[in-house]
C-alpha cells in the first residue's frame, strides 16, 4: 500500500530525510516515532504532496508520487495534528488550494458533485452561511 524507496529531503545543508526505505503492506497499522527534528513532519509533508522529495519516491498503491500525484493523493487520507487551514483565507479559497494540491482543475472543482453525487461547493457553502462575497 505504501513503499518509500530511498526517499530524501534536505532544508539547505540539514538532511530531513536519508534515503529512508519502507513497505507497507495495505491494512498494516503503522506508528511512527522520533525525537523533534527526526523527520516524522516532513515525511508526511511529502506523502500529502506539500512538499517535493529531493530524492528516492513514494509509491501509494501502486501510483508514484513523483509521477502520478494525483493518483496517489486521491487514495490517502491524512488528519493532521494542527489545523490545517490557512485561516487568512476564506473557505472558499481554503477548498480551492486543497483542490490545486490535488491536482483538481478549477472548472472541476467548482461543478464536482453537481450532475454526480449533489450540490456544487458554491451552493454547500451558500446554504451553510459561508459565502459573503461573490464567488468567482
Amino acid at each position: 500500500m505504501l513503499e518509500l524507496h530511498a526517499l530524501s529531503k534536505r532544508y539547505g545543508p540539514r538532511t530531513a530525510l536519508d534515503g529512508l526505505t519502507l513497505a507497507l503492506p495495505a491494512g498494516c497499522l503503522a506508528v511512527l516515532l522520533g525525537p523533534n527534528g527526526a523527520g516524522k513532519s516532513t515525511l508526511f509533508q511529502v506523502l500529502t504532496g506539500l512538499f517535493a522529495a529531493d530524492g528516492g519516491e513514494a509509491v501509494v498503491a501502486g501510483h508514484s508520487l513523483r509521477d502520478n500525484a494525483v493518483g496517489a493523493l486521491a487514495r490517502i487520507g491524512v488528519v493532521f495534528q494542527q489545523m490545517a487551514l490557512d485561516l487568512d483565507l476564506s473557505v472558499e479559497r481554503n477548498l480551492r488550494f486543497h483542490a490545486d494540491l490535488h491536482g483538481i482543475p478549477r472548472a472541476l472543482a467548482r461543478e464536482r458533485g453537481h450532475r454526480r453525487t449533489g450540490p456544487t461547493a458554491e451552493a454547500v457553502l451558500r446554504d451553510v452561511g459561508l459565502v459573503t462575497a461573490q464567488l468567482r
